[in-house]
């Protein structure tokens, strides 16, 4: 397994720090991550996770082809 998609609760501090310690490619779900903070969770997935992954909507990484999921 090379690449993961991340989601889940705490955007600013559990999304990000999974996704910097990591050594997969990864692609963050930006409609599945949320955060008690809405303006940390905003500059979270704007400004530092297009920095450290790439990022997409569910429906796009759900739709990608299966070659690129595996």
């Amino acid at each position: 397994m090379t690449r993961i998609a991340l989601t889940g609760a705490g955007t600013s501090l559990g999304v990000e720090s999974t996704d910097r310690e990591q050594g997969y490619r990864v692609t963050t779900a930006t409609g599945a991550m949320t955060e008690t903070d809405a303006d940390a969770h905003h500059h979270s997935y704007r400004e530092d996770l297009p920095r450290l992954a790439e990022t997409g909507t569910t429906a796009e990484i759900l739709n990608l082809p299966s070659t690129t999921r595996s």
